[in-house]
C-alpha cells in the first residue's frame, strides 16, 4: 500500500484556558492518497520530535 504524508508539530489547544501549562507538542500525520482531491485521513502521535516520517507512518 502507498500514499502520500505530511507530517508536522503541533499543539492542541483544546481548553487552554484553564491550563497553567499549554499541552506538548504532537506530530499531525495527514495522509493524502494520489487519487482523492483532498486529506484523507488525520492522526496524532505522542511519538518523540526526533522520529524518523518513515517511522512514523502506519
Amino acid at each position: 500500500m502507498r500514499s502520500r504524508f505530511a507530517a508536522l508539530r503541533v499543539r492542541s489547544a483544546h481548553r487552554d484556558y484553564w491550563r497553567k501549562e499549554p499541552h506538548l507538542e504532537q506530530w499531525l500525520l495527514i495522509e493524502w492518497p494520489k487519487t482523492e482531491k483532498e486529506p484523507t485521513k488525520y492522526w496524532l502521535s505522542n511519538l518523540p520530535a526526533s522520529i524518523a516520517l518513515r517511522k512514523l507512518v502506519p
